[in-house]
């Protein structure tokens, strides 16, 4: 492949309601593969704390949100709230 061919694909752009096919968006409660909450001691402070983390996986496309809380309870309604809204 000549050099001008490769400046020209490197140019193109994608409208906005193009997607490639090899991207696919893991956001999608479908795509949940795992849903995990920690409650742990804090090693400085003798507080506790809490985190917890919802992981995608949509082909080869992977996503993670965190989240972080207060108390377990506060992490799990939050949880709970975003997985309800995807």
């Amino acid at each position: 492949m000549e050099n001008t061919e490769l400046n020209k694909i490197g140019s193109e752009k994608l409208s906005g309601s193009e997607k490639l096919s090899v991207i696919k968006d893991p956001f999608n409660v479908k795509c949940i593969k795992r849903v995990y909450v920690e409650f742990s001691e804090n090693m400085f402070d003798k507080g506790w704390s809490a985190s917890g983390e919802v992981k995608f996986q949509n082909g080869n496309s992977q996503g993670a949100q965190k989240f972080k809380g207060k108390s377990f309870d506060d992490v799990v309604r939050d949880i709970k709230i975003f997985i309800e809204n995807l």
